[in-house]
């Protein structure tokens, strides 16, 4: 799913919440924990832009619904129980993995991505950096571990990307 599509299915569902307040947006934000004028943004026609991660889990708890249901994960209120696994963990054995990695970028086109490095990432290094880190490595190719990291920092320069380091 699209990160629009999520926005969107939210904007629906935050709808029907507010109406089960009588409509009255003051009291839905109240009730949530939210400012109000960040509620209207939120019920923007074609906005884009969703609350962070504690704003979604106040506004499920206050209405008695799940984050999974409000995001468009699921089409029951309360059933979590057929939501998918939405976080995976992949670490390169050697090289091989690269294309993998890519691979995976590609799938995740227009979704957020949260990347918590173990180390200074890739797309964040400098030549100099990987030149200093690999150039007494005599099985590395400084010019190829330079050039992964820049396709890296492409990638993530690209508008369609929304990745989050």
């Amino acid at each position: 799913m699209d990160k629009r599509d999520i926005a969107q299915t939210f904007r629906e569902r935050l709808t029907r919440l507010v109406q089960r307040h009588d409509g009255n947006l003051a009291r839905f934000a109240d009730a949530a924990g939210l400012d109000r004028s960040a509620l209207s943004q939120f019920l923007a026609p074609g906005a884009t832009r969703l609350p962070r991660a504690e704003s979604l889990c106040r506004i499920a708890e206050a209405n008695g619904v799940s984050l999974d249901w409000l995001l468009g994960i699921s089409q029951s209120e309360s059933n979590v129980s057929d939501v998918a696994p939405m976080l995976t963990i992949e670490r390169p054995v050697d090289e091989s993995g690269r294309d993998s990695i890519d691979a995976w970028h590609a799938d995740a086109m227009g979704y957020k991505i949260r990347y918590v490095p173990a180390a200074l990432p890739d797309l964040l290094r400098l030549d100099d950096v990987t030149e200093a880190q690999y150039r007494r490595d005599p099985a590395s190719d400084v010019t190829q571990k330079a050039d992964q990291s820049r396709r890296q920092l492409d990638y993530t320069r690209r508008p369609e990307t929304d990745m989050e380091v």
